[in-house]
């Protein structure tokens, strides 16, 4: 069970990380006008 809770982990992380990324990008392109 532990091998299965470090790879759900792992993908939370991935996921948290990945939605934090488009989130800035999204920020930064309002920021810019889009550009």
């Amino acid at each position: 069970m532990r091998n299965a809770n470090s790879a759900i982990e792992r993908v939370r992380n991935q996921l948290s990380y990945k939605l934090g990324q488009a989130m800035i990008a999204s920020s930064k392109a309002a920021e810019g006008g889009g550009v």
